[in-house]
């Protein structure tokens, strides 16, 4: 099924995004234009992530930050604190209540996109770490685990 929509309504909404005169059933509900569904989607995420922070940010004082620095530790700010530029930038990206040229949109949602995947690398090196203390420090599983999370994000 497919929806079609002024391009210069689309256009003048979001900057950012290539200008469509048709929308499939999934562009009405991930891609900018009047109407979208998806900016609740997003508005909700980022303010479910910050509450997140206030409520866990006490037992994070207490309980990390007085820890020598380690690996775990490193991938632990990596993921809980990369979540603040990409979602935001992401989240400005979708509004863009000032329009920005396309080269500033490009840039920016680069760094968002390269914020979210070391978010999701460094959450998936620490479940393998985790995974790998179970399995009592067995090198084998960390180099399993390892050669399985490099294919999957197609490093190798």
């Amino acid at each position: 099924m497919q929806f079609t929509y002024l391009a210069s309504a689309v256009s003048s909404t979001a900057p950012c995004c290539p200008p469509m005169s048709t929308l499939t059933s999934q562009d009405v509900l991930f891609t900018p234009h009047p109407g979208s569904p998806f900016i609740f989607i997003l508005i909700s995420g980022v303010t479910c992530m910050g509450y997140d922070y206030l409520l866990k940010l006490r037992r994070e004082i207490s309980y990390i930050w007085s820890c020598p620095w380690s690996v775990g530790i490193a991938l632990f700010y990596i993921s809980r604190y990369l979540m603040f530029i990409d979602q935001p930038l992401y989240l400005y990206l979708y509004v863009q209540l000032i329009p920005g040229s396309p080269n500033t949109c490009s840039v920016l949602l680069s760094i968002a996109l390269i914020s979210m995947s070391m978010g999701f690398l460094s959450s998936q090196m620490i479940i393998s770490l985790r995974t790998c203390a179970m399995w009592g420090r067995q090198r084998w599983i960390l180099a399993m685990l390892g050669t399985l999370t490099l294919v999957r994000y197609r490093i190798l």
